[in-house]
Order: C-alpha cells, then sequence, then structure tokens
C-alpha cells in the first residue's frame, strides 16, 4: 500500500483501496495491508495466507479468479471426447511463445493419433523454427498459429490442452472445462500453481516432457473417461461469475463510501 502513502495521503484523499491477488496459490505477506477495505482473494488458498499473514476474516472477499468475458458462459459446454481414430491437443506457451513448445511438439508428432495445433504467440522466430522443423508433418497432423485473438475457438475444437501453469490461461480453461496437462510454471509467481491444478484435479502436471505420450494415452484410453472426470471437476470448480462479483464488490464499496459523505454533520 505504499502507493497510498505517497499518492493518496500526499494529495489529502480519502479514497479505498482494494487489493485483487492476480494469482492461485503463491502470494506473498506484502498483500496483507490491513489498511485495505478489501483483498480479493481468487482461491481458498490466497484467502487462507491472507487470514495467516493477520488480515480479518470480513476484510477477504473469495471470488474464483476472473478471466475474460468470452470464457465465461454460465451454460455448461459441452464436453468434447476423442474422436476413436485421433485426440486433438491444443498446445500454448503464452503471447510470447516459449522454446520448449519445440521440445514438446517434435515429442508428440511421432504419434499419428495426435492432431498438434500450437500457438507460438508473438514470438516470430519460435513460429519459424517451429514451422521449419514440422513441416512433413504441416497440413495432416500439425497446424501453427502465431499471435491469435481466437485462442477461444481453438481451445474449444481442442481435446485436451497443454500449457504452462499460467493462471490466466490455465483458469480460461477450466471456465471451458477443457482439460489440461501443465508442462511448467515460472519461478516465483507461478511455483505453485501445478499443484494446484493436481490437488484439484483440474489437469495433470507433467515434470518430464518424455512422460507425455503416456500421459495422453492414460487420458484418452477407454473412450476418454479420464478426460470427462478432470472436465466435470473442472465444472464444478470454475466461477464465471467471479468478475462480476469482484466488480459488484468495488461498487458496494463506492456507494459506502459516497453514502457516509454525504451524512450531515450533527
Amino acid at each position: 500500500m505504499s502507493v497510498r502513502d505517497h499518492v493518496l495521503n500526499q494529495a489529502y484523499l480519502d479514497i479505498p483501496v482494494v487489493s485483487l491477488i492476480a494469482d492461485l496459490d503463491n502470494v506473498t505477506n506484502l498483500w496483507a495491508d490491513k489498511r485495505a477495505s478489501n483483498v480479493i482473494c481468487p482461491s481458498e488458498e490466497t484467502r487462507q495466507q491472507m487470514l495467516k499473514a493477520g488480515m480479518a476474516p470480513e476484510q477477504l472477499v473469495r471470488t474464483g479468479f476472473p478471466v475474460r468475458s468470452a470464457f465465461c458462459t454460465l451454460q455448461r459446454p459441452e464436453l468434447r471426447l476423442p474422436n476413436k481414430h485421433f485426440i486433438s491437443i491444443l498446445l500454448i506457451s503464452g503471447s510470447q511463445g516459449s522454446a520448449q513448445v519445440l521440445k514438446i511438439a517434435r515429442t508428440l508428432v511421432h504419434n499419428k493419433m495426435i492432431r498438434l495445433t500450437i500457438i507460438a504467440g508473438h514470438n516470430t522466430a519460435l513460429k519459424k523454427t517451429l514451422e521449419q522443423t514440422l513441416a512433413p508433418y504441416i497440413g495432416s497432423q500439425v497446424t501453427i498459429y502465431g499471435f491469435t485473438s481466437e485462442v477461444k475457438a481453438r481451445m474449444m475444437e481442442a481435446d485436451l490442452l497443454i500449457i504452462r501453469a499460467s493462471p490466466n490461461v490455465l483458469m480460461e480453461a477450466v471456465n471451458l472445462c477443457k482439460p489440461v496437462i501443465v508442462t511448467g510454471a515460472l519461478r516465483g509467481q507461478e511455483a505453485k500453481n501445478p499443484r494446484f491444478v493436481v490437488t484439484h484435479q483440474l489437469g495433470l502436471y507433467c515434470r518430464d516432457v518424455k512422460d507425455l505420450p503416456k500421459m495422453i494415452a492414460e487420458l484418452s484410453a477407454h473412450g476418454g473417461e479420464k478426460l470427462r472426470q478432470i472436465a466435470e471437476n473442472q465444472y464444478h470448480f470454475r466461477k464465471p461469475e467471479s468478475a462480476r462479483v469482484i466488480t459488484e464488490r468495488i461498487i458496494q464499496i463506492a456507494k459506502a463510501k459516497n453514502s457516509s459523505q454525504d451524512r450531515p454533520i450533527a
């Protein structure tokens, strides 16, 4: 809350501050400033950490993780199960792309049962390398995109997503009930997210890319029964109303503040 000290106080402004924790689990005590009107907690894990850090229960609002409205349909998303001839996999590694994408793709393309769509993001060098390396498979087994605004459409076409444990992409997938395999996480901020995925049974965590073919085979076996179970878990876990709840809370705080300022002085 140093911003409040150096900006609001210096300007003699009495404005409520609401903090929104932007991750699922790995948060620091820096969020636990008792001067905050509210701290928005996107998970029970973050709420518990704030309680341990000394925040009062009434200051904490558990909402679920907010994602873009396009991913927040209140209707139950249709579950897509693998075609008996192949499984459709979407491989994403953030808007900037990652070299690990190439390693994963090389591991998977040898399986003729896999249809692989790759989003390389803004990393044009990675996209070019992917196109050159995977040229024999493009068209028949592999599709490659650079940056695209149609992420939801690509997710909806897939049976399974392979992603980094980024909370935004992860929770977009969960809102669409798309099973995921997470293959890593950024140090620090995302470090606990793979464990979060496993704990809540939202997908699987692959520590070694060499294990991916076996994990995919297990998920798609028996008509995709394990994929069905993960999608069911995601449906019961997701909170597509999160952004609305957060907005309503902020409006409520603002109205309460305005009401207190309008009271006549006795």
